[in-house]
């Protein structure tokens, strides 16, 4: 199996979508919250952030003597302004950070060697703010490990079609039950039993993994039926992105899912041109994403060791012109990050269209490498998702959102925020004495 660290041809597409829809959203019109144009580079040093460390193992307990770093985005640069310690009662504080409100700043601190962080954070008219930053202890026992909801999303380009495959997008939402973090080890656990990682199960013949949202720390390695990761996981729930090919032949498909862990739900999305037969499966009707229907069947309480299929028919013959709606599978990626916060299920019980804009905004999908032909001008994605989020808190504000609907998006624009943050590449350290500030 190859493991290749590529951008699928659907995710650039939905990246795309996402800059297009948040930038199209700030447009729109300005709102109290909406970010203005950058003040001048002499904005005053004024700003104060406060905060502690707390240990959520044993309930909050102050971590004192901890080392804690800031990091700013602020325009086209990520970096570490500054770094401190705790106290002995788990305080910290960083002060003289400028009041530019474009700047964005994410708290982070390594406990046991897993990587920590706030929420982002800006100051709002406000020259102070306080943030809390929760570590945990770690552990190799993976018996509170359980999958809450995975969801295939499936679909095919003309290439796809020429070389008899189907692109698999795949997201599952993993739950940690235990309060420590589960960080496995690559080598045999203890009795004879499989390594302690993080799994996930691949289709036969599976080709081109590569993985998205999730594996920001740890390592990949391909074991028996699929791969797994050393990437830490935090008690909660987080949600893990990857995608695949898999070959076909004929015009039928049939995707099985083999739980390794307790899982709650799995979800299979497709164009609703396509026909399924699943007796583990219930179909669920279909979802209007941008004025195109999609097609979304659920099975439910898998067991670890048992295992669920569903068979898709009508689907283009290899080597043929692929008929399906472009457009349609373009929009799927936008879906993906309501089905994780769970707006599928909000969109049958309300039977309304999910708007394409609002799905492509909301979709936290991995930005497409730069100079790619669907590319992103990151410098502008931070401030576009900030006005995309003051823009949704102005339409809620004027009862044009519904409470339900509201906290799903605007929970998936911060998730998606953060995940962009995280990933940019840390500048060199800060001169002492230069840091630059934010807004909440």
């Amino acid at each position: 199996m190859l493991l290749r660290r590529r951008l699928p041809r659907l995710i650039l597409l939905g990246a795309a979508l996402i800059s297009v829809a948040a930038l199209a959203a700030a447009l729109l019109g300005a709102s109290p919250l909406a970010l203005a144009a950058p003040p001048p580079a002499s904005a005053a040093s004024t700003g104060e952030l406060d905060g502690n460390v707390l240990d959520g193992t044993t309930g909050g307990t102050p971590i004192a003597g901890q080392s804690v770093s800031l990091t700013l985005t602020n325009g086209p640069t990520t970096r570490t302004v500054t770094t401190t310690t705790t106290d002995a009662h788990g305080r910290f504080q960083f002060s003289g950070l400028t009041t530019d409100p474009g700047a964005i700043y994410i708290a982070t601190a390594q406990v046991q060697g897993v990587v920590y962080s706030t929420d982002p954070v800006t100051f709002a008219g406000t020259p102070r703010l306080e943030i809390t930053l929760l570590a945990y202890e770690s552990t190799s026992v993976a018996t509170r490990i359980g999958f809450s909801l995975v969801t295939y999303q499936l679909a095919q380009t003309s290439a796809d079609v020429l070389a008899g495959t189907i692109h698999v997008t795949e997201l599952v939402n993993v739950v940690n039950g235990d309060q420590r973090t589960f960080v496995g080890t690559p080598g045999p656990a203890a009795n004879g039993q499989p390594m302690s990682l993080l799994r996930f199960g691949l289709p036969g013949g599976a080709s081109n993994l590569a993985p998205h949202d999730g594996f920001t720390q740890g390592q990949l390695l391909q074991v028996d039926r699929g791969f797994a990761t050393t990437t830490p996981v935090l008690p909660g729930q987080m949600r893990f992105t990857f995608s695949y090919d898999v070959p076909y032949q004929g015009t039928q498909f049939a995707l099985a899912y083999h739980a390794v862990y307790p899982t709650s739900q799995v979800l299979v999305v497709f164009p609703a041109t396509l026909t399924a037969t699943a007796p583990g499966f219930t179909s669920l009707g279909t979802v209007k994403l941008g004025g195109q229907p999609v097609a979304v069947w659920q099975a439910t309480t898998i067991f670890p060791g048992n295992s669920v299929s569903l068979a898709l028919a009508h689907l283009p013959a290899p080597g043929q012109r692929n008929q399906l709606n472009a457009t349609l599978l373009d929009l799927l990626a936008g879906l993906l990050a309501l089905v994780a916060f769970g707006a599928v299920g909000y969109a049958l019980r309300s039977r309304r269209d999910v708007p394409a804009a609002v799905a492509g905004a909301a979709s936290p999908s991995t930005a497409p490498a730069a100079g790619s032909a669907a590319s992103v001008d990151a410098t502008q994605a931070p401030v576009a998702l900030l006005k995309a989020l003051a823009q949704l808190d102005r339409a809620h504000d004027a009862g044009e959102v519904e409470d339900a609907a509201y906290r799903i998006q605007r929970a998936a624009l911060k998730a998606h925020l953060k995940a962009h943050l995280l990933a940019q590449p840390s500048a060199p350290e800060a001169a002492a004495g230069s840091p630059p500030g934010g807004r909440r």
